[in-house]
């Protein structure tokens, strides 16, 4: 019985892990589904709460590790659609100091006013919880939020580090 569960929940992720969304003639791939905690024994929750910092710019040309590990990102595409989801209402856009919404109005002033500019954003900050399957030996990642973060150079252009642009709270 217990490889019978453990069958059906894998051809179930399996299925939600790999299927395509074809929704407005894009295609995107999502994890979806979640653990039954009451299916199985073998999951554990990792971390219910992870931050972690990910550099999607690279700062340095000559530097080819960074290079390499940033060659499948689609980075621009990725940034739009934030501030797509932004716009449409589909995500609220948090201030970072004080946690107050800002209103899609704002936030395209400040694009106006340069204060925030798209190309600029060379990091991510991922706050994620971490579900582990030992039978499966599948690690689950749900984004709980994902804050963004703009270049600050100096007048030479040399990175000095990054200033909070926005966070987005994931359901």
């Amino acid at each position: 019985m217990k490889k019978h569960v453990l069958f059906f929940m894998t051809i179930f992720l399996i299925t939600f892990a790999c299927c395509p969304d074809n929704k407005n003639g894009k295609t995107t791939t999502s994890v979806t589904g979640t653990f039954d905690m009451n299916q199985t024994t073998a999951v554990q929750v990792m971390a219910d709460t992870i931050i972690y910092d990910v550099v999607i710019k690279n700062p340095n040309p000559d530097d080819t590790w960074t290079q390499e590990c940033l060659k499948g990102l689609k980075k621009e595409i990725f940034i739009d659609e934030l501030f797509e989801k932004v716009y449409s209402g589909e995500l609220a856009a948090y201030n970072f100091e004080n946690n107050e919404i800002i209103s899609p109005v704002a936030l395209k002033e400040m694009e106006n006013k340069k204060t925030v500019e798209r190309e600029k954003i060379g990091k991510l900050q991922f706050t994620e919880a971490w579900i582990y399957s030992d039978s499966l030996l599948m690690l689950s990642k749900k984004v709980i939020s994902v804050s963004l973060g703009s270049e600050v150079v100096d007048n030479t252009g040399e990175l000095l580090g990054y200033r909070h642009v926005f966070k987005l709270y994931f359901n």
